[in-house]
């Protein structure tokens, strides 16, 4: 047995005056959005912001795949949608460019479907700039022939340095990497990995040029063969960029599901996944990337909405490699994990005690069964909590989807709301507690789609789950300044 409840009668007062349940009075206070400069992780600006910037590397994989433009505002926000060839022929010069006027209408949305405008085979990057701020873009990708998709936010900031933690090979696996510069000058990247059979440097991934305003499609199959994971590392020399990586599961092994995701661009000292869930026919890791020249040394905690307390999970992450914690509900045989008895729902804290940064990923994989819906998540930890969050809520009456609202403090309890139109709940967080929200019981009965906010009295972390007819998706919010 790896846990225990603690009444609550107990358990809050243990937690706000002595920590004596897990040393939690030596924990440090979770790391704060001071503004979207600092953030490292998508933000939405103000309303009375002069601009809105958004970047999709990944903005469509297939023909059917769509770019949606939402508009929190009581103002109409006008704009440019510029779209870039991504190509897999890396000798291509001077790659097909569109530029598409937009208007979205207040409080409204619009879909932009990039194979509409730019016809071909071919991936398409993507910026979005508006007039304005309290605008969000998300981008919808799709495998077809899998019946798969996956929806989450594209990124606000453009970096120097990306991190992809899950990654694979194998045979049933298929994995790209989208390299978008969206800046005149051109960016010379280095991309590396770290696999369960050791390092990989190839060759080909030295010193790729990406040329200003331009995008290139890496398969990373072609250089790094049939490996369980491929935990990557994209580093500019000098300049920034943007990347998505590509991951297909194509069913042959029972595993299915597609993601489309940006990198953990701010390695911390905290990384922060409130919206885990262990059960049958789930199969869940969480890997964990450390980008510097000394090792760190990180606990794991897991933290549940019924107080189940868990001895953290101690693990080294030597220097310039990564590390997968395989957790389940129950033993199972052939994998070696760390069994969390009686935990279904919880939030995992990712710290290093050495102070040395660190990039975290959940990957959750679910199995074909009755009453399930198979697929493929992965979700990038947050670096930092917000005192207020956006999601948009694409959702259909009876569906599970869901968000997770996490307090990463041992010392303050919180109260969460969540509001959008015709929507106002509130919930209570004590320290270092999570409580999941579902979508369907509090949007209209209608379904549809619509912005929620999620505001704490004091700083929070929200993860969204989305689950379609055949396939699912998670991501982090989107920090609302």
């Amino acid at each position: 047995m790896n846990g225990f409840r603690w009444p609550a009668a107990v358990l809050i007062p243990a937690l706000l005056i002595g920590g004596i349940v897990l040393d939690r009075e030596q924990r440090p206070e979770p790391a704060v959005v001071a503004d979207a400069a600092t953030a490292r992780t998508a933000t939405m600006a103000p309303a009375d912001a002069g601009a809105s910037l958004w970047y999709c590397a990944a903005a469509a994989i297939e023909v059917q795949d769509r770019l949606t433009i939402i508009n929190t505002t009581e103002e109409i926000r006008v704009g440019e949608v510029t779209l870039v060839e991504a190509s897999i022929d890396r000798s291509e010069i001077g790659q097909p460019t569109v530029v598409q006027s937009v208007e979205v209408p207040a409080q409204g949305r619009i879909d932009v479907v990039p194979g509409e405008l730019m016809p071909g085979d071919e991936a398409v990057s993507a910026v979005v700039e508006l007039n304005g701020g309290g605008v969000l873009v998300e981008r919808t990708a799709s495998v077809a022939d899998l019946g798969a998709t996956d929806r989450r936010p594209c990124v606000s900031q453009a970096s120097g340095s990306w991190y992809f933690p899950v990654g694979a090979t194998v045979e049933d696996a298929r994995e790209e990497l989208i390299l978008f510069n969206p800046f005149p000058d051109d960016v010379v990247v280095d991309i590396r990995f770290d696999t369960d059979l050791g390092p990989r440097e190839p060759e080909a991934y030295e010193a790729i040029v990406v040329a200003g305003r331009s995008a290139q499609r890496l398969v990373v199959d072609d250089e790094v063969a049939v490996v369980e994971r491929a935990s990557g590392r994209v580093e500019a020399r000098s300049g920034r960029l943007v990347v998505d990586r590509v991951l297909v599961y194509d069913a042959t092994d029972d595993r299915r599901g597609l993601s489309v995701s940006s990198g953990g661009s701010g390695p911390s000292t905290e990384q922060y996944l409130p919206g885990g869930v262990l059960g049958e026919g789930r199969q869940v890791s969480i890997i964990i990337t450390n980008p510097s020249a000394t090792a760190a040394e990180v606990d794991i905690e897991i933290l549940t909405p019924d107080d189940f307390v868990v001895e953290p999970l101690e693990r080294r992450v030597p220097a310039r490699e990564s590390v997968e914690v395989v957790l389940t509900a129950t033993s199972v045989d052939g994998v070696e994990g760390r069994v969390l008895d009686g935990v279904t729902d919880f939030a995992a804290v990712v710290r290093s005690v050495n102070d040395v940064p660190v990039v975290a990923e959940r990957r959750d994989l679910v199995l074909p069964g009755a009453n399930r819906v198979p697929g493929l998540q992965t979700t990038i930890a947050s670096p930092v909590a917000a005192a207020a969050w956006v999601i948009d809520a694409p959702v259909t009456p009876g569906s599970p989807s869901r968000i997770a609202i996490f307090n990463p403090s041992f010392e303050t309890i919180v109260t969460a709301t969540v509001t959008g139109p015709g929507v106002d709940q509130t919930v209570e967080l004590g320290p270092g507690s999570v409580r999941i929200v579902s979508l369907a019981d509090i949007t209209p009965g209608e379904g549809g789609a619509m912005p929620l906010m999620v505001t704490g009295s004091a700083p929070i972390v929200v993860e969204r789950e989305l689950v379609f007819v055949n396939s699912r998706s998670s991501s982090i919010g989107v920090i609302a300044e």
